[in-house]
């Protein structure tokens, strides 16, 4: 952890561990937790097939996405919103501004600064713990005996094809 933000690849790790935490609410939501815990399988499955090399991390905007962004002339003028930047791996960037389907996010950025082979694997797994960090937290502070899930599970189903190179 730093400066108060996870690194993505940090999720799996949290304490108590999303598997513990869908557990727990598995009789209550069983549909949304079979979904979700599915995703954290298949997150750490992909994390394990690749070795995350260690690179300095940098700050991200955290929230990089057309509502974010300002045009001038058809031209970016300003980027806005900088309340969730934090210093992680410059992939997180990438994958949270994916949101699991806009793939010319993806495109732009390799406009500007090609993927490498390992970031493009990192995409999809980083996504979904992102995904999975917030119905986490989701679960962990609601006091309601059926808190909504369901924007948790769409956003995942919707990540499962694979990103346009």
């Amino acid at each position: 952890q730093r400066d108060g933000w996870l690194r993505r690849d940090e999720v799996l790790a949290l304490d108590p561990p999303i598997e513990d935490v869908l557990r727990r609410w598995g009789r209550r939501l069983p549909e949304e937790v079979s979904v979700l815990h599915r995703y954290a399988e298949l997150a750490r499955a992909e994390l394990a097939q690749v070795e995350v090399p260690e690179r300095a991390p940098i700050v991200i905007h955290g929230d990089f996405a057309r509502w974010n962004l300002h045009f001038s002339g058809g031209r970016l003028s300003g980027v806005l919103d900088w309340e969730l930047s934090h210093v992680d791996q410059r992939i997180a960037d990438f994958a949270l501004s994916w949101r699991g389907h806009y793939d010319e996010v993806i495109v732009g950025y390799e406009d500007v600064t090609p993927l490498d082979p390992l970031e493009r694997a990192l995409i999809r797994p980083y996504y979904w713990l992102w995904v999975l960090e917030g119905a986490r937290r989701v679960l962990l502070d609601s006091s309601q005996s059926k808190p909504g899930l369901q924007w948790h599970v769409a956003t995942v189903l919707r990540s499962t094809r694979e990103t346009r190179p």
